[in-house]
């Protein structure tokens, strides 16, 4: 008797689900992420990056581009707020990186500054793009050292953000404190409308528990948008 067997190979078929660029480096220039499968493994679609520093993406029959804008700085600065609030003196004077500050003398501890808005950053993102996150730096100092605390929001037309603490007090050295990211809108949504308005604006308040008091000084307001399409 002739007994044959036949072996059956089944072979499993992987799957995969694409997720979008959640990503940038630390240097503020888009890189791709890793798209993770189903079963635990890394599918990277091939990215491709031009001169100008944009990433791209192949997923499935569409391709995904991400950038940034770049750092952008305000063309208006106001001190604004109640008067019993200490107002900012030369507010236009945070407007560009440069020897001259904005700056609000803080005279005792509990005391708090009126809100230096900047604004007027002229973005330009395409219509239809989402945003997928904003970065604020803020080039800073005070006097005396680590006698400054703050707070920072984003205005738009028919709403704000919710405040977002500064993240580590003052110091007397001249330095560049960054709020947000390229993943952080601020818990609000933000449209590509919105950052083209005229009231996208940021705004920053400052105070002091020095019971002697304190001066806050920012000399510049940059806005960086990070966005795909």
């Amino acid at each position: 008797m002739l007994v044959r067997v036949v072996l059956l190979l089944s072979l499993p078929l992987a799957a995969c689900s694409l997720r979008g660029f959640d990503g940038y480096s630390s240097g503020g220039d888009p890189v791709p992420p890793s798209t993770t499968g189903v079963d635990g493994g890394v599918d990277t679609p091939p990215a491709r990056a031009d001169d100008a520093g944009t990433t791209t993406r192949d997923a499935g029959e569409r391709t995904v581009t991400c950038s940034s804008t770049g750092v952008l700085y305000g063309k208006v600065a106001t001190s604004t707020g109640f008067a019993a609030f200490e107002a900012w003196k030369n507010p236009d004077a945070a407007l560009e990186p440069d020897d001259a500050s904005a700056e609000v003398a803080l005279r005792y501890a509990g005391i708090n500054s009126a809100d230096l808005v900047v604004r007027d950053f002229g973005i330009s993102v395409p219509e239809g793009a989402q945003i997928s996150g904003i970065r604020v730096t803020v080039t800073r100092s005070a006097f005396p050292d680590r006698s400054i605390k703050d707070r920072l929001r984003l205005d738009l037309a028919k709403r704000s953000s919710p405040l977002r603490d500064g993240p580590a007090v003052w110091t007397s050295t001249k330095e560049s404190a960054k709020y947000g990211g390229e993943a952080d809108t601020f818990g609000v949504a933000i449209t590509p409308a919105d950052l083209a308005s005229s009231a996208f604006s940021v705004a920053l308040s400052a105070a002091t528990e020095n019971i002697n008091g304190g001066t806050a000084k920012v000399d510049a307001v940059g806005v960086e948008v990070f966005y795909c399409q």
